[in-house]
């Protein structure tokens, strides 16, 4: 995610065990809107899910506006599966053609998130029994859930197994994690892995897989460039839109029509849905919200009906809601340019500069020179991850942060992303003490400013202390 990013083709499944008991079941109000046609009644949620069937648009979201969702994969029936991310943990949901949301986890799991379904009602996602968010886990784990029962599925020898599609027949695709940190796909059939490795590729990652046995993901070039593939009765075939930088396909149905994004970078910016209703020959066509700056799509029934988030018109960059961090586990943000300022040398959101101002200003009249490192592009976050976390598409997107040395956060989960966080320097030293005569002082003052310290990281200071 948060989540809508490459990081999002994290989807997981599923030993024998009975599910956890629904939690929630909640109605969802929805609107539809025509292609081309403005919607009224924006909801709350910074990225709802959209329906795209008969050329019409339909949003929908959490019951609660302290909920997101991350819908990623739709049924014949129009049943919906994904993603319920709450401000402390996440479970998996199933959204009925009526609009009903039911939430589940896995039993015994502290975080439980589902990715795929298919018309029989099987669901596939991941697990973790250590973290609520399941992407923290130091072992993810995946199931299947059917009728009340679940099916866990651990790749042999793999530190992560991470089922990301299912179809019809019950075949299950996604990837796995070795010891050494490699990534490698695999296929699940009959209680059985297969590994599914492209040459000359790293870190295969597919996403979903048809009845036909089509597979639709992404891998890494050796420059580490995300590629996104279709691989048909043994073929490789590119998954490129003309003039895109990062094409990302996420779901393909048994007519072989494929759905996804396409993107200026792995943080979203520009992103755009598309639909190849022809297949692999294209053409490649827009599946864009109304109104919306960036739309992605993420799954796709037989039927053709599309289900996908697309990015609240109503939140803008120059709106403090529009730039405040995401829930934790949602997709990565997919909120427009920040409109960014410099205070003293100091590169922040233009929403927290004057505050910024006000608090350097206050340190200096009691002789105290604060200076420091704001704003960081993404470029340069995936950049620290490949120095502290390593080079493989795990490593780099989805390895928890305190496995790196030192503890780097995700690419598109990074306050300084947003320029929300400072790395402060004392007198220019960077602050490594809590006896530091700067750190003593804001950690008297900065609340009143609004930022808050992250515990791990005497200089490290943001809006929500992250």
């Amino acid at each position: 995610m948060s989540r809508f990013g490459i990081r999002s083709t994290r989807a997981r499944w599923g030993g024998a065990a009975i599910v956890a008991a629904v939690v929630a079941i909640a109605t969802i109000a929805t609107s539809w809107a025509p292609v081309g046609a403005s919607v009224r009644d924006r909801p709350r949620s910074p990225a709802p899910g959209f329906l795209f069937s008969q050329d019409r648009y339909r949003e929908f979201e959490a019951p609660s506006p302290r909920v997101e969702l991350f819908p990623s994969g739709i049924n014949d029936r129009g049943d919906v599966a994904g993603e319920y991310i709450r401000p402390d943990r996440e479970s998996g949901f199933v959204r009925d053609s009526r609009g009903r949301i039911t939430t589940f986890d896995v039993p015994g799991a502290r975080g439980t998130e589902a990715a795929k379904l298919n018309d029989r009602g099987q669901i596939v996602g991941r697990y973790s029994d250590d973290t609520p968010f399941v992407d923290d886990s130091t072992r993810v784990r995946g199931y299947i859930r059917y009728r009340g029962k679940t099916t866990r599925l651990d790749a042999p020898g793999a530190v992560h197994t991470l089922p990301t599609g299912i179809n019809d027949r019950g075949h299950v695709v996604g990837y796995y994690v070795d010891a050494r940190g490699m990534t490698h796909g695999f296929v699940w059939r009959n209680g059985r892995f297969t590994t599914l490795d492209i040459p000359d590729a790293t870190a295969p990652t597919p996403v979903d897989m048809n009845d036909r046995g089509d597979v639709v993901g992404v891998y890494l070039d050796a420059a580490g460039a995300v590629h996104g593939f279709l691989l048909s009765k043994g073929r490789r075939s590119a998954v490129a839109a003309p003039g895109a930088p990062t094409t990302i396909p996420f779901g393909i149905n048994d007519r072989g029509q494929i759905v996804g994004y396409t993107a200026d970078d792995l943080n979203q910016a520009g992103a755009r849905g598309f639909l190849l209703a022809n297949g692999i020959d294209g053409p490649f066509t827009p599946i864009d919200f109304p109104g919306a700056p960036k739309s992605v799509a993420l799954g796709i029934s037989d039927g053709g009906d599309i289900v996908g988030l697309h990015e609240n018109p109503d939140l803008t960059p120059s709106s403090p809601a529009a730039v405040s961090p995401a829930p934790r586990g949602q997709p990565p943000d997919m909120l427009s340019d920040l409109d960014l300022g410099t205070v003293r040398g100091i590169t922040v959101s233009a929403v927290i500069a004057d505050q910024i101002e006000e608090l350097l200003a206050a340190a200096e009249t009691e002789g105290l020179v604060l200076t420091g490192h704001g704003y960081r592009d993404h470029a340069r976050q995936i950049a620290l991850r490949r120095a502290h976390c390593g080079t493989s598409y795990y490593a780099i997107y989805e390895m928890p942060a305190g496995n790196c040395s030192p503890p780097t956060v995700r690419p598109g989960t990074s306050m300084h992303e947003r320029g929300l966080a400072i790395d402060f320097s004392c007198d220019g030293l960077l602050i490594r003490s809590r006896s530091n005569s700067c750190y003593r002082w804001l950690a008297a003052h900065a609340a009143s400013y609004g930022l808050y310290n992250l515990p791990s990281e005497a200089w490290h200071w943001s809006t929500n202390g992250s």
